[in-house]
């Protein structure tokens, strides 16, 4: 993408000569470069990770496997996933648990089809974000509204999860 969750990271403390970024789109590399200019990018398929196997200690995917809509691709990016993380490492998941009616290029990522992609991993989740276009309409009043309605597990509908490798 471009580099807003590696930059979430940086400001958590995360140093810059340890965090790798990777999209197939130049155009989001170009502006994650500016934005991270300490941090390594490259454009690239992450079905075809470009780095050494057990090189990673966490792997973060955020809305990645909801815009893969082949089941195949899915599980040779959840492979390379796994090859490139270290034992002990984790993928950090964040994605959708519902389909966008509106949107026919993505899908919900249940709990059972991210374990079907990582079977021998801990798995732990939460519910989190309250429906975007609900959240939208709040408007002035989100302030208030959105802690309280966020709190509904039937309004939260992304998934963020730690994946741990055995």
């Amino acid at each position: 993408g471009s580099g807003n969750i590696l930059r979430g990271l940086l400001s958590m403390g995360a140093n810059p000569e340890n965090c790798d970024g990777l999209d197939l789109r130049p155009e989001q590399i170009a502006i994650a470069k500016r934005a991270c200019d300490r941090v390594r990018f490259l454009v690239g398929n992450a079905a075809d990770l470009p780095y050494e196997d057990a090189n990673f200690d966490i792997v973060v995917v955020f809305t990645v496997f909801s815009s893969i809509l082949d089941e195949q691709t899915s599980q040779k990016i959840a492979r390379e996933i796994d090859r490139v993380l270290r034992p002990g490492g984790g993928v950090l998941w964040y994605d959708f648990r519902f389909d966008n009616p509106s949107n026919p290029n993505v899908r919900g990522m249940k709990r059972s089809g991210i374990r079907h992609l990582f079977p021998q991993y801990r798995h732990a989740y939460q519910t989190l974000t309250l429906i975007p276009p609900l959240a939208r309409r709040l408007g002035p009043l989100a302030p208030a509204l959105y802690p309280v309605l966020v709190k509904l597990p039937i309004l939260r509908t992304h998934l963020l999860g730690m994946l741990t490798k055995n």
